[in-house]
């Protein structure tokens, strides 16, 4: 087995990372820049290069957490842009860590953190997991996108192991039939996944963030493993990422509940907008310095310290006081003319089927320019139905929209390399 504290996992052992992730770790224990850079690439990465190395004091690594690697060295401005203007303090050289986000218009968002900020908020979400070097744990989530990042840091820097691995079947090789406990960090929509590993899992503990966690989620993994305890985390790439956390029975949890703020986070409540919803509210100290956006001119600044940040997240109070998701502001879609929060259509679905999986997303009408919902449904085991039973069963409520919506029955959900 791997002496590595951060391993992957290669016919069901645990085996030295990749040279890009081994560099991503050292760049971080050692407080040196780092920009992590989605592997498939986008137009606008040369520049965006050119203005994090201007944000560095030294040497910029450049990594896809995988086997890409390449540096910058200080002065040297990748072909594209001029040199960014330094939005250095001075109150911090110890390196930059770079990263990028989904981003809400299907275009990537570079988030730019001090060093030292990533470190202490890896340390906290450490701390706010109870991570414990006799446990054991892995991961099934994209390790170079924000929630994966911030897995690979708070265990590097607690100094707790852990394995990452792409596919389940590794799991089932280096897990399924040993006694010990296993926590495993897995995105909702891979819970699906568990239910093809053929023989039982060790699982004591399942950790998600980077989505809802939804009524279908939580059945399929209570199918499998009735005494699951879940910790289920929220955040955004731009501020930590991590912000709040909900811990307990898998039995006794309810879709959509944030949890309690994690150290110095606050939450609060914007003022309800013309819809009645209203949006959750953030003061945190541990938020990006700086972002670039598409089209990855202009390096700006991240929040104040005190500044209070909408998340573009909506949210309630339910009756014990808890903050509970109730949908994103992105999510709207013109579907002919109508306002459709697909959070809404989501929690159609999973009270009207019985399903093992969940995703709904837009995409552009190709002739009209409105948007099309687009279902991915995976039923339950032992449940069959076609799309047009879909449309049937949210005829009720939601009328003639259900003819437009894109309805595609899977056996499993399809995720991109942000885990979206």
């Amino acid at each position: 087995m791997s002496t590595h504290m951060v391993s992957v996992l290669a016919g069901g052992s645990s085996v030295a990372p990749p040279r890009g992730m081994a560099a991503y770790l050292s760049a971080v224990r050692a407080g040196e820049s780092v920009l992590v850079r989605p592997r498939a690439g986008y137009p606008g990465l040369e520049k965006t290069v050119g203005l994090v190395a201007g944000l560095a004091p030294g040497v910029l690594t450049v990594t896809d957490v995988a086997d890409l690697l390449e540096t910058v060295e200080p002065g040297e401005v990748p072909p594209g842009p001029g040199a960014a203007p330094s939005h250095r303090t001075g109150d911090d050289e110890a390196g930059v860590v770079g990263y990028h986000s989904s981003g809400s218009t299907g275009l990537p968002k570079c988030v730019v953190y001090r060093g030292a900020t990533v470190r202490a908020h890896a340390r906290l979400i450490a701390s706010s997991l109870g991570l414990d070097a006799s446990h054991r744990y892995a991961s099934l989530t994209p390790p170079n996108f924000a929630y994966g990042l911030s897995i690979l840091n708070s265990h590097e820097l607690s100094g707790v192991p852990i394995s990452f691995t792409d596919d389940a079947a590794e799991l089932a090789a280096a897990y399924a039939g040993t006694d010990e406990p296993l926590t495993l960090y897995l995105l909702p929509q891979q819970a699906s996944l568990l239910a093809s590993i053929e023989d039982a899992l060790p699982l004591e503990r399942v950790i998600t963030a980077g989505g809802r966690v939804s009524g279908p989620t939580v059945e399929s993994l209570l199918r499998r493993y009735p005494e699951l305890r879940l910790t289920a985390m929220y955040g955004q790439a731009e501020l930590g990422p991590r912000l709040a956390l909900w811990d307990g029975p898998l039995a006794e949890f309810v879709p959509g509940t944030l949890g309690q703020p994690i150290g110095d986070v606050e939450f609060r409540l914007d003022d309800a907008e013309a819809s009645g919803r209203t949006q959750l509210l953030v003061n945190t100290p541990h938020a990006m310095s700086w972002t670039i956006p598409a089209p990855y001119d202009a390096v700006l600044p991240g929040p104040a310290p005190d500044a209070v940040v909408a998340t573009g997240d909506y949210a309630a109070l339910d009756e014990q006081g808890r903050y509970v998701h109730t949908g994103r502001r992105e999510d709207l879609a013109n579907v002919a003319g109508t306002k459709v929060l697909l959070g809404d259509l989501s929690r159609s679905l999973e009270a009207a089927l019985p399903l093992a999986g969940l995703r709904v997303t837009k995409r552009k009408a190709r002739v009209s320019g409105d948007d099309v919902p687009v279902v991915e449904l995976v039923p339950a085991p032992g449940a069959s139905f076609t799309a047009a039973d879909v449309r049937r069963a949210l005829r009720d409520e939601w009328g003639p929209l259900v003819a437009l919506l894109d309805v595609k029955l899977v056996d499993r959900i399809t995720i991109s390399e942000a885990g979206k």
